[in-house]
């Protein structure tokens, strides 16, 4: 019995510790937008391996992949130790131009991922099943409210801050080589995706009651 609680009270310990771990580096993260220097080239870089490179995923499913978290893990782990060397604030370099660009981002694919799907929609309606065009774009403007355009942008920000910070957490706790990056990714996209699932709850409860 002693050993079971003691089993069970190191968990809970270790799952408080890794909370902490990951709200402090939150933390630290949005600490950084506000304080020099800011590195606009690697913002730059980010914007366009996470929002370009995504455009052709978007266009084909509206879902991001977690191609950007192995990016996120790769450059976290590889580029970390020399950046200390350097003298040059890791999270300020690697981890706050990759969330930042992710969370600005994410909404616009997220917004072209609706108007494919709509168009998509409009296609087969009108011209597989008959459907009065004028008709059909009237009754989705009916349907479609601003709260549906302004939740899905909102969601697409905080999910992307989420998918973002995991792939920079989990980046540079990781084991440098390529079984340390692997395993660092596989991590980074479980606890991306339990966090994004939570996210959503707990958006479309606030959006519902609002």
């Amino acid at each position: 019995m002693t050993r079971a609680l003691a089993a069970t009270g190191a968990s809970v310990l270790g799952l408080l510790a890794a909370i902490g771990r990951l709200a402090i580096f939150v933390g630290q993260t949005v600490s950084h937008l506000a304080r020099p220097p800011f590195y606009f080239r690697e913002f730059g870089h980010a914007l366009v391996q996470i929002g370009y490179f995504s455009l052709p995923v978007v266009g084909l499913t509206a879902l991001f992949t977690g191609g950007a978290l192995a990016l996120q893990i790769y450059a976290g782990g590889s580029r970390f130790d020399a950046l200390v060397t350097l003298s040059t604030h890791p999270m300020k370099y690697l981890t706050l131009p990759r969330v930042l660009a992710a969370t600005l981002v994410m909404p616009i694919l997220v917004g072209i991922g609706d108007i494919n799907g709509i168009m998509g929609d409009f296609l087969v309606g009108t011209e597989r099943l008959g459907f009065n065009a004028a008709a059909y774009l009237k009754n989705t403007a009916d349907f479609l409210t601003r709260l549906d355009i302004i939740s899905s942008l909102v969601k697409g920000a905080v999910f992307g801050f989420i998918a973002a910070l995991m792939g920079c957490y989990y980046g540079m706790q990781s084991d440098r080589g390529a079984m340390g990056v692997g395993r660092a990714t596989k991590t980074s996209v479980v606890a991306a995706a339990v966090l994004i699932l939570a996210a959503n709850f707990l958006l479309t409860e606030a959006f519902f009651s609002a």
